[in-house]
């Protein structure tokens, strides 16, 4: 399900992009927009969580808040743009130990407007980025700050960095001018990892054998900012 949405969005974004070159002959649309955006991803953490669940450590759902913003340009109905995110903490606790994970991820987008009306625009867009995830597990006690730094060992801080793509249909409503207002969008797709790093303590020591565990995973999001625009001839 998740690589046919990818190859349907990339096919229509690639063929309407070809198709572009062809149309529009009485002038082009050009413009841009930005956004703030916030919504949720649904990880596939079920490697990671089987390892937690061995070694008695708290487990963690699969949805995560995201905030985050980007922006677009727009030559006649072709979108180019970029978009970071920021996978907001979720902590657990079992027994007294504290799991704490967290991430990002940031991606280089192409899209292709099929509908640009008045109040409504509607796109398919893909993207390809990076991001990772950082694991904390530590213990809910005082520590002495000088014991800490005599054997730092007292905390696991462990992360990954990854090569990821997504593909995702958005659509906007326009509050406004046809070419300039305030702008409340929608996006949802898909994200996955082809590539993913090793795990590496405080980002230096690889960890062997750990989870392979990539940002895969569906994601809704609301996304609101401006956008503005005209026509050249």
């Amino acid at each position: 399900m998740r690589n046919l949405l990818f190859s349907i969005a990339l096919i229509v974004v690639v063929f309407s992009f070809l198709s572009s070159q062809n149309v529009n002959s009485s002038g082009r649309f050009f413009g841009g927009g930005g956004y703030f955006s916030f919504g949720v991803s649904f990880l596939s953490l079920d490697k990671l969580n089987q390892v937690l669940g061995d070694n008695n450590r708290a487990q963690f759902q699969s949805s995560f808040l995201n905030i985050g913003g980007g922006g677009y340009s727009v030559l006649s109905k072709v979108m180019i743009g970029g978009e970071g995110f920021g996978i907001l903490s979720q902590k657990r606790d079992k027994e007294n130990f504290r799991s704490v994970l967290s991430g990002g991820y940031g991606f280089f987008n192409l899209g292709y407007i099929i509908y640009d009306g008045e109040k409504l625009r509607f796109y398919p867009m893909v993207g390809i980025g990076g991001g990772g995830l950082n694991l904390k597990i530590f213990e809910m006690a005082e520590v002495d700050f000088k014991d800490a730094v005599k054997n730092p060992k007292k905390i696991f801080d462990a992360s990954f960095s990854s090569l990821s793509v997504k593909s995702e249909l958005g659509v906007e409503y326009k509050i406004g001018r046809r070419y300039g207002g305030w702008m409340l969008g929608l996006k949802v797709g898909y994200v996955f990892s082809p590539v993913v790093g090793d795990w590496k303590l405080g980002d230096e020591v690889v960890l062997r054998n750990g989870p392979g565990v990539g940002i895969n995973g569906f994601y809704l999001r609301l996304n609101f900012g401006g956008y503005g625009g005209g026509i050249r001839r």
